[in-house]
């Protein structure tokens, strides 16, 4: 009987947390747009910061796509944080390391989706996840090395990532969604 009782309470505790165990809120943001803009943005909420990961990358838009290139580097940076995931059939799984010596790697939510350009030079990877979420600013992300990403004439962003303190964050994203000046603002876990 008293195995009974400890299963009912453990289940009432998870109907009344509402199963945040199962489905934890988002703690951190992914932004896209001019340093200066995401620095400026940030300095409101420094108090609130428990780590920010900063990267260079460049956007281009190739038959209407918009692609982000990012150099290896930066990539193996947030492999070793724990960021990238890739995603199969809606399951998110974290990359432990990139495992391919090839130089120009390409990650998209399906192959045929790939610039032309794009599908010939890169090795399809699969989707990606930042912080186990789909990545809503661009349809594709290509890796590459830092040689053939310095020659990318894209528009040069940075991308933030920036972890909040306790529950900080469901105050605060409502006020970076609201700041135009950002290209882009996405919760991620």
């Amino acid at each position: 009987m008293k195995q009974w009782k400890k299963l009912m309470m453990l289940l009432s505790v998870f109907t009344l947390s509402g199963c945040a165990l199962l489905n934890p809120e988002p703690s951190a943001v992914v932004m896209f747009g001019e340093e200066e803009v995401i620095r400026t943005t940030m300095s409101d909420y420094s108090s609130d910061v428990e780590k920010r990961l900063s990267f260079s990358v460049k956007k281009e838009t190739l038959e209407g796509r918009t692609v982000i290139y990012i150099p290896r580097p930066s990539m193996e940076a947030l492999v070793t944080e724990r960021l990238i995931y890739t995603l199969d059939r809606g399951k998110a799984k974290p990359l432990k390391k990139i495992e391919s010596n090839r130089n120009r790697q390409s990650f998209a939510k399906k192959e045929p989706i790939l610039p032309k350009e794009l599908y010939y030079s890169t090795t399809y990877e699969g989707e990606i996840a930042i912080g186990k979420e789909p990545l809503r600013y661009a349809d594709v992300v290509v890796m590459l090395d830092q040689g053939a990403y310095d020659e990318v004439e894209g528009a040069e962003e940075t991308m933030e990532i920036v972890r909040f303190k306790n529950d900080e964050l469901a105050h605060i994203l409502p006020k970076l969604e609201e700041n135009i000046a950002v290209e882009s603002v996405q919760a991620i876990e």
